[in-house]
Order: C-alpha cells, then sequence, then structure tokens
C-alpha cells in the first residue's frame, strides 16, 4: 500500500496526474480493506467495520487526493 502511495505521488510531481490519480484509487479499496479487516479483529460487528472502514478509507484518500491535486498543478 504504501509503495502504490509513493508512486502515485511520484506520479503526480512528474505531471502525470492521470496515472497518478488511478494508483491513488487502487491504493484506496486496498486500504478500506485493511481497515475493515482490523475493525473486523477488533470483534467490531462486520457491518460496522466495512462502514467504517470505508469511511475512514475515504476521508483519508479525500484528502490525499486534495493534496496531489493541488501537487500535479
Amino acid at each position: 500500500m504504501l509503495v502504490l502511495l509513493v508512486v502515485a505521488l511520484l506520479f503526480g510531481v512528474l505531471g502525470y496526474a492521470t496515472f497518478a490519480f488511478g494508483c491513488l484509487t487502487f491504493d484506496f479499496f486496498l486500504f478500506a480493506d485493511y481497515l475493515t479487516n482490523v475493525l473486523a479483529r477488533h470483534n467490531i460487528h462486520i457491518i460496522f467495520s466495512l462502514l467504517l472502514g470505508t469511511l475512514g478509507a475515504a476521508v483519508a484518500y479525500g484528502i490525499a487526493g486534495l493534496f496531489l491535486m493541488f501537487l500535479s498543478k
């Protein structure tokens, strides 16, 4: 996950915004799955862990997407 995030930032710095946002979108799904698994292992109900994991990933990658948008201009 971290390598893909670094690759997305590298593409953003180099000016390849399409590839950067593609990598960031793929990494979003990996991070949402990771958060869902972590929450499920801590005895949180599976529905709540799915919702919280996806919502947490959406907030984190929303902020990263804004940063990447300003970086690639």
